[in-house]
């Protein structure tokens, strides 16, 4: 080992600190502490069993971490738990990784090599960036809980960006493997990049059905509507922007009209906000014009155009169009929107005969744009008069929507002598898989032959 030269000045001094107590007291303190590196794993006997159930706690509430900053809120929790609270990045770094493969591993006990449907939605943060969510769920006779899978920042909103994060939730999943016979449904939004990939994903995952929301169906409807309806829609923005952050104008609405609500304010990006707003308009509108006429034009450009609008006979036209013929959207929207109901019981019946021979516009043109393009729609019709009627018959061709039958005056949908849909239930659910269509439809055929003999 080479020798290093020292001069007796420099030795003299190093040994003049080694005997100070100021190397001795810190010595002994490096001696007893030691500060880990982040890349270096930390063993069980290190971390602490409070900071991993505060850290849990605190994730499972939904409270950020970095309310551990907030002194009122540290001062609490320390005074109550007589622990000493760690700092956000000490929770981040150390025991948040483990909780989260903790609950990942829990997901896959329970889903195991069951079916699953996915649900993949998009959404701008605080800061504006596009996160990608995705959801899963069982698919069982018995309710199942739907499940946040996965996150992730999208670089760009697009077909290819949605099949790769599909593809990673996938992987996070099943890590040995990805089941690709297990994923039988994909729910999204009716967007276009989301219909191309349902489309490439049904490629890799040859069972998978591709399903986009009925709701997002009607809340474009709601769209081409307000399209249609210019005067309406400058009459809701117009009397909005009066109304905002103007609390004299507001006292006089209250004073003139104590029982009336105030204007909606409707949101776009929320689902049927429009129509809520034209139906409050459709049936306020007098009072509406006679509290803008009690206002001064000149304190603002919106009340002189609010007063223009509301003056306008065809403006009331419209609303009490629009009310009377597309009112049912609204209470769709709400139903689809409700996660304690089922499917059968979010549906809500609209009144065909209610969508033919409107002058002001054809709505049956836009229903049928949208549902004809993104859904299958199958109407089962009795032989009740109403449903036989050629004006009912014309416009469901019209939709273009698939008639079933129903057996005329039979009490149900299976006119057999005894129970066969339970039975066929019992063959169908043995355990046997079919390749396609063909091989379902022959395997039934035998399964009746089978039954008559």
């Amino acid at each position: 080992m080479p020798k290093c030269a020292v001069s007796s000045t420099q030795k003299f001094l190093v040994q003049q600190h080694i005997t100070t107590s100021k190397h001795q007291a810190n010595k002994q303190l490096n001696s007893k502490q030691r500060q880990l590196f982040l890349t270096q794993p930390t063993t069980s006997n290190v971390r602490s069993e409070f900071n991993i159930d505060l850290c849990r706690s605190l994730i499972s509430a939904d409270i950020p971490l970095y309310k551990l900053k907030n002194k009122v809120f540290r001062e609490f929790l320390e005074k109550y738990t007589q622990h000493t609270i760690p700092d956000e990045s000490t929770l981040r770094k150390t025991y948040a990784p483990s909780i989260y493969d903790e609950t990942i591993q829990k997901i896959r006990d329970e889903i195991k090599d069951s079916s699953i449907w996915v649900s993949i939605d998009e959404t701008p943060d605080k800061e504006g960036r596009l996160v990608g969510n995705v959801v899963i769920g069982l698919l069982s006779e018995q309710y199942s809980e739907r499940i946040l899978l996965h996150c992730d920042v999208l670089e760009k909103c697009n077909n290819k960006t949605i099949v790769k994060l599909f593809n990673e939730a996938m992987g996070i999943l099943w890590p040995k493997g990805i089941m690709y016979d297990n994923v039988l449904f994909f729910i999204s939004d009716a967007a276009p990049y989301m219909v191309k990939a349902g489309q490439a994903l049904s490629v890799v995952y040859p069972k998978l059905t591709h399903f986009t929301c009925v709701a997002h169906a009607f809340h474009r409807v709601a769209e081409v509507v307000r399209d249609n309806f210019p005067k309406v829609d400058l009459l809701i923005s117009s009397v909005k922007k009066v109304f905002l952050k103007a609390p004299s104008r507001v006292n006089v609405l209250k004073e003139m009209y104590p029982e009336i609500p105030l204007p909606p304010k409707p949101i776009l990006t929320r689902w049927g906000t429009w129509l809520e707003a034209v139906e409050y308009y459709a049936e306020h509108i007098d009072s509406i014009n006679n509290v803008l006429l009690a206002l001064d034009s000149e304190d603002a450009v919106s009340i002189d155009t609010a007063k223009t609008v509301t003056c306008d006979i065809s403006v009331k036209n419209d609303l009490a169009h629009i009310q009377h013929t597309f009112s049912c959207i609204i209470k769709t929207l709400k139903s689809l929107q409700n996660r304690h109901l089922s499917l059968s019981e979010r549906s809500v019946e609209i009144n065909i005969h209610s969508l033919v021979g409107r002058p002001a516009m054809e709505p049956r043109v836009v229903l049928n744009l949208w549902f004809k393009r993104h859904y299958c729609v199958c109407v089962r019709a009795c032989c009740a008069r109403p449903h036989t009627a050629r004006r009912t018959a014309a416009v469901l061709t019209e939709f273009g929507l698939e008639l079933l039958d129903h057996p005329p005056y039979s009490p149900d949908l299976a006119p057999s002598d005894f129970h066969i849909f339970l039975h066929l239930k019992k063959f169908l659910s043995s355990g046997e898989r079919f390749g396609n269509d063909e091989e379902l439809k022959k395997s039934v055929t035998r399964w009746f032959h089978s039954q008559a003999a």
